[in-house]
């Protein structure tokens, strides 16, 4: 009896000291579990969409030049490619990556110290911002 106790004792207070990250990875998921059948439509503009999308396949620099071969920062092709890379949707490549910037930012809030309730609201209304729905 005293030995399953403690282990209970021990599961709660696991729990308790990581309540608040198990809370914004439920967040996350919920995000994620959200946006999971969503597609990226791209356009048919040769210099848009379609540039992302040929760059990232030749990882940027691996193109054959023209005037318009290194006009945009390789960023966001280099970015399609790893994710293509890594066999992941790009939206939810693009969600987990917003994702890790939400919560670096909520960790230097409570590096700062502010309260866990405010970085948990802060959070939760930055992940589900409704822009997150329609622009990525």
């Amino acid at each position: 009896m005293n030995l399953s106790s403690s282990t209970a004792d021990q599961a709660k207070a696991i729990l308790r000291r990581n309540a608040f990250a198990f809370a914004l990875i439920f967040l996350v998921l919920v995000k994620l579990w959200l946006v999971h059948t969503e597609e990226i439509y791209g356009s048919a503009t040769e210099h848009d969409a379609l540039w992302f999308l040929n760059s990232a396949k030749h990882w940027y620099w691996g193109s054959e030049y023209s005037w318009t071969a290194f006009v945009r920062p390789p960023a966001y092709p280099l970015f399609i490619a790893f994710v293509h890379l890594l066999h992941i949707p790009l939206r939810i490549g693009i969600e987990l990556l917003q994702a890790a910037g939400y919560l670096t930012l909520v960790a230097g809030l409570r590096r700062a110290g502010v309260s866990r309730a405010v970085c948990f609201l802060s959070f939760a209304a930055m992940i589900f911002h409704p822009g997150s729905f329609q622009l990525n």
